[in-house]
């Protein structure tokens, strides 16, 4: 997923766009990140965040995604 991310940074920077919220089930597939409705991406210029509801708590952790 760091390589994506850091891929979407360089567009950021390019574009001086300041932040990216991905809700794309596509994208997040393509970030190798997790896909479902509860789960959006969130990248700014120098992190990258995965935001999830309740419900996808525990698979994050098991994926050791937070």
């Amino acid at each position: 997923m760091a390589k994506r991310i850091n891929k979407i940074q360089e567009f950021l920077d390019e574009k001086d766009i300041d932040a990216l919220l991905i809700k794309s089930k596509t994208v997040k597939k393509w970030m190798n990140t997790m896909t479902g409705s509860g789960c959006q991406v969130l990248i700014t210029k120098e992190h990258g965040y995965l935001i999830v509801d309740g419900r996808y708590i525990t698979e994050a952790k098991e994926k050791n995604m937070i």
